[in-house]
């Protein structure tokens, strides 16, 4: 497709092949920060219970987030899951743009969030991500990762009926080994 024959593609250096897509703007990095998109669909409430973890739920893995001494920011829609967290200290990004909070996310140690937009556009920085999956879609409960985004630096957790099923000891204890890799 690029017009190389074979043996030039193989002649490539690497950061052309997979160039480092951040090139384009810096990042901060911050240590200790979490990056959280707790909903899919950018602000859309009906399909907001079968695809998303349920408020109670996200409030719960922050608090357990913040208790074990990570920082966390959430991003999303302005109406996603509102001051999601915010008394417990999070840091709430909803009202920067998208591309201020791809950015952002790029910054904490790792992200967790959904089968969203999100959730691909920072796979394809190759991001530390954690994708919280359900079998939201009828007729996909064969292939429960079909929506995992590609990402070898990706760690999904699927279930089937809510995210809500989705241990939050889990998802700390993979934060944990994730940050501290």
């Amino acid at each position: 497709m690029s017009g190389l024959t074979m043996e030039q593609w193989k002649s490539v250096p690497e950061d052309i092949l997979r160039p480092r897509l951040t090139r384009w703007f810096n990042v901060t990095r911050s240590k200790g920060l979490i990056g959280y998109w707790p909903c899919a669909a950018y602000g859309q409430t009906q399909i907001r219970r079968s695809r998303n973890a349920s408020r109670p739920w996200a409030l719960s893995l922050v608090a357990r987030l913040k208790q074990e001494g990570y920082g966390v920011m959430q991003f999303g829609h302005p109406n996603d899951y509102a001051d999601c967290g915010g008394s417990l200290g999070t840091f709430d990004a909803r009202n920067f743009s998208f591309m201020e909070q791809i950015i952002a996310s790029l910054g904490c140690d790792l992200v967790i969030g959904t089968d969203s937009g999100a959730g691909i556009a920072i796979g394809a920085y190759e991001h530390p991500q954690i994708s919280l999956l359900t079998d939201h879609y009828p007729g996909h409960t064969e292939n429960l990762t079909a929506f995992q985004p590609w990402n070898p630096n990706n760690r999904s957790l699927v279930r089937v009926g809510s995210a809500d099923a989705i241990s939050i000891d889990e998802v700390a204890q993979l934060v944990h080994d994730i940050a501290k890799a």
